[in-house]
């Protein structure tokens, strides 16, 4: 993710604001809740793996170029970062109250090396421009079968076997 918001990127979209629960970790980011994200072919979306699973995830992808950390101004060093297995995800977590604001880093898949940052739809506060969000409870979740077979299902409109709603 991007330290700064990028100029190239469209400005279309609104900006959100965002934090953990302490509120020593604040962000900025331009998404797009109004149509699926490309890659994905999901506004928001939640999988079945052990982590996703026992955090309750359910994550949207921000705007290319437009996330902003805006504190800790140490920045992402002054974060809790935790990755698992054989991936290259970084979760990143406040050091004071432990919540996951967003990810990022890459996978691999059938030997595809594929960049992945998302946001923790949870950690969204409000609009920048302070416009209501109704646009989060309209939202159909898309949902992943990441725990027995990565990427191999793709998507689908109910949990996969042990995931949640």
């Amino acid at each position: 993710m991007s330290a700064t918001e990028d100029p190239s990127v469209p400005q279309e979209q609104p900006v959100y604001k965002g934090s953990c629960h302490c509120g020593f970790v604040t962000y900025s980011v331009r998404l797009n809740l109004t149509s699926p994200n490309p890659m994905s072919g999901a506004i928001i979306t939640k999988c079945n793996c052990s982590i996703c699973l026992k955090g309750n995830a359910a994550l949207v992808a921000p705007e290319e170029g437009s996330f902003k950390l805006l504190t800790p101004v140490e920045g992402m060093d002054a974060l809790t970062d935790y990755t698992f297995n054989t991936h290259k995800v970084h979760y990143h977590f406040c050091p004071k109250c432990g919540i996951r604001c967003f990810l990022n880093g890459v996978y691999e898949l059938k030997g595809q090396v594929i960049p992945v940052s998302r946001i923790f739809v949870s950690t969204l506060d409000e609009r920048e421009d302070g416009e209501p969000m109704p646009e989060l409870k309209d939202i159909k979740f898309k949902y992943y079968a990441n725990r027995d077979s990565p990427g191999t299902k793709g998507l689908g409109d109910e949990p996969y076997e042990g995931g949640l709603w």
